[in-house]
């Protein structure tokens, strides 16, 4: 529950604040544990739930999306700082159908509650705007998205990596042939050569038999 009340660990601004909090959890991926699209877009989606006619289209698929969702991203055990809530939820229904280990993180599924919570959000600001014409939305809405490009300009402080490719690579580039590339090592245990052999595909252009690249060599 916390993934979605808290900013990202990584976040420059937030980091020192929460390191206590965060030193209870074991992170894993890091997109996993950064539900978290601030408290006031969060309070706007759960109170657009609770308004009649939204001004947007199909609201009530959005509002079962955003609830579903959210739900689901939970996991089957909602916990609070490490303290079981709940012990039952409905990701338990999921975990029934066939194949649905293979999403292993619930957390994911949040990320679907994130695009249906922002519309909702968005449009009960709209809705706002329409019946309170006279306040001043301008100057607030300025204010909010300058602090908002603030808070996401430093959340995550992605490393910056030569990207230029090796010479083997034009060399690939080069030959006319149809074979695949067989990038070594790859692999569980070695995800950032891994990673490095997707990016420099987009350099080559030619099939890989290894990385995660979504065709056959």
């Amino acid at each position: 529950m916390l993934s979605w009340l808290l900013p990202p660990r990584h976040n420059p601004l937030w980091q020192a604040p929460l390191a206590a909090t965060y030193a209870e959890f074991t992170e894993g991926y890091l997109v996993e544990t950064a539900l978290f699209f601030g408290l006031v877009p969060l309070a706007l989606a759960i109170v657009a739930l609770f308004r009649r006619r939204l001004p947007v289209s199909g609201d009530g698929f959005w509002r079962i999306l955003f609830v579903t969702a959210l739900l689901l991203s939970f996991g089957p055990v909602l916990r609070l700082n490490l303290e079981t809530v709940v012990n039952w939820m409905p990701y338990r229904l999921f975990m029934l159908l066939p194949g649905s280990f293979a999403f292993r993180a619930p957390a994911r599924i949040g990320l679907t509650a994130l695009l249906a919570g922002t519309l909702l959000a968005l449009a009960l600001v709209k809705q706002l705007m329409m019946r309170r014409p006279h306040w001043a939305w301008r100057p607030l809405l300025v204010a909010g998205s300058a602090l908002l490009l603030v808070n996401m300009t430093v959340e995550f402080p992605w490393p910056v990596n030569q990207a230029a490719p090796p010479p083997a690579y034009d060399a690939i580039a080069a030959d006319g042939g149809q074979g695949a590339v067989l990038d070594l090592p790859a692999g569980e245990m070695f995800q950032d050569r891994t990673s490095w052999a997707m990016a420099y595909q987009t350099w080559h252009n030619k099939p890989l038999v290894s990385g995660y690249l979504g065709r056959r060599p």
